[in-house]
């Protein structure tokens, strides 16, 4: 009688134990091979010398051909297919979030396919939902979801991707429907009296000339405020951490008709965290261009950039990814936005990781700058000078919070280990300790000093300057900084 197919030994390195009992079914099926005893003969003959000795240490001290074939399939899928901990697969799909270059779609055949293991059962949708809804990453549709009172695990998937989808045409069409030459000739700023505009009475959304029930700002979010209405230059509330632009006068040239204006957008500052969107803000012209420029190695290639310290995102043209870093490393997706001064937004093609030798360099060249490790200065003794009549007074410690305890003497080690304070078994005067909790959970230790050397010491009486004085003396200055200095006060 021939036979259909032929089953090869099992070898765990070719394939998985699940694969090599789903094609042995099937070979016995196409040849018709029902009996148990007959599967098993045919089974322990090609299932190969490694396999089969296996099976004797498994069913020790039953001999394979006494065993009934089921009993050795689950031997077997018990030493191949280990049952993984219900514990820790589920606190792999509770950890699992939305990457950023995952659809909805994938994020959610993804979270079911983790869930083989968890044993939620009757609860398996709802368990789906619940992390869907926590793990996305967008905020607009976090919210959406959160709004709906009965959100089922349908609806709850049926509303993301409507709104991935959506969210992906509106970027389809904002990219096709303005140029950038549109978007510069937008926000040019014209100096030229006239008299038609001045006539008009000034909108108190944007602060041009014309009626404020037209204004093309009305629908748009003030990054000052949030308030929907009106932007952040003509915002009558309290700034808010970034300050407003200034607008410098400009020089306009007319050439057939068409106004240009010497002037780009340069910086780039947060906005938001949330949304993580940017605002392209400071605009000047190019004739008092004072910028810096500095050569960096990026990609291993020469480049001059523009350095703005106070910016959050470091950016290149299409043009220059293209170049230099287009063969070496991908573009990723990104969720980062950002925006110009009154508020339009620039497309992004995406972000990019590379490696620049030029922060390398000057992090080695200034590395006592960077260094951990506590400063001394050096050929310097503090003196304290003491009144004639003054006797040593020793004051005894103060009781220690039980939750303080441990986090002081780890303090008080590692200020011994640096030197900067030393023990000692006498001492005729002694000052207690004020123990200041900080948020990361370490405390500072601060010298009370009032009832011991403050009392016994000459004080210096030299009169602090007022703040006019000290701004009368930074006049014509033009470089400040601000030290942090690690440890000032002990």
């Amino acid at each position: 009688m021939a036979t259909y197919g032929k089953v090869s030994p099992f070898d765990e390195a070719e394939e998985t134990w699940t694969q090599y009992t789903e094609r042995l079914e099937q070979y016995f099926l196409a040849n018709e091979v029902t009996d148990a005893k007959k599967q098993r003969a045919i089974f322990l003959s090609v299932c190969g010398s490694k396999t089969y000795a296996l099976i004797r240490d498994l069913l020790q001290p039953k001999k394979p051909g006494d065993t009934e074939i089921k009993e050795i399939f689950k031997e077997l899928e018990k030493h191949f297919i280990p049952t993984p901990s219900v514990i820790v697969e589920r606190f792999k799909f509770h950890s699992r979030i939305l990457r950023v270059d995952e659809g909805i779609a994938k994020y959610v055949a993804e979270l079911r396919r983790m869930t083989e293991h968890c044993k939620f059962g009757t609860s398996l949708d709802d368990m789906i939902r619940d992390r869907l809804v926590c793990g996305i990453n967008n905020e607009k549709i976090q919210r959406r979801l959160l709004a709906e009172p009965e959100l089922t695990y349908k609806k709850a998937v049926e509303l993301s991707l409507a709104m991935e989808s959506a969210s992906k045409h509106v970027e389809d069409l904002g990219a096709k429907g303005v140029s950038i030459e549109d978007q510069n000739n937008i926000h040019r700023v014209n100096n030229r009296e006239d008299n038609q505009q001045s006539s008009r009475s000034e909108c108190y959304r944007c602060g041009g000339k014309h009626a404020a029930n037209s204004c093309k700002f009305r629908e748009l979010k003030c990054f000052n405020c949030d308030k929907i209405g009106h932007i952040a230059k003509v915002c009558r509330s309290t700034r808010r951490g970034t300050k407003q632009a200034e607008l410098p006068q400009r020089r306009e040239t007319g050439s057939r008709g068409k106004r240009e204006q010497d002037t780009e957008v340069k910086m780039v500052n947060a906005q938001g965290a949330q949304e993580e969107e940017y605002s392209l803000y400071n605009i000047r012209e190019k004739k008092k261009d004072k910028s810096i420029s500095i050569d960096v190695e990026l990609v291993g290639q020469p480049i001059r950039m523009e350095l703005d310290t106070g910016a959050t995102k470091t950016i290149i043209s299409e043009e220059t990814y293209n170049k230099l870093c287009k063969n070496l490393t991908p573009l990723r997706k990104t969720t980062v936005v950002l925006s110009t001064y009154t508020g339009e937004r620039i497309p992004v093609a995406g972000e990019v990781m590379v490696p620049v030798r030029e922060l390398k360099e000057v992090l080695e060249t200034h590395k006592k700058v960077f260094t951990e490790e506590l400063g001394t200065l050096e050929e310097t003794t503090a003196k304290i000078y003491a009144n004639q009549d003054a006797q040593p007074k020793f004051v005894k410690a103060r009781p220690v919070p039980f939750a303080m305890k441990i986090p002081l003497e780890q303090e008080l080690e590692r200020l011994q280990r640096e030197g900067i304070i030393s023990p000692v078994e006498f001492s005729d005067w002694a000052s207690p300790i004020v123990t200041v909790a900080k948020p990361d959970g370490s405390v500072r230790v601060c010298g009370d000093y009032k009832a011991t050397i403050n009392q016994a010491s000459k004080l210096d009486n030299y009169p602090i300057p007022k703040t006019e004085d000290l701004l009368t003396t930074l006049s014509g200055s033009q470089k400040f900084t601000k030290l942090d200095m690690s440890q000032a006060y002990q």
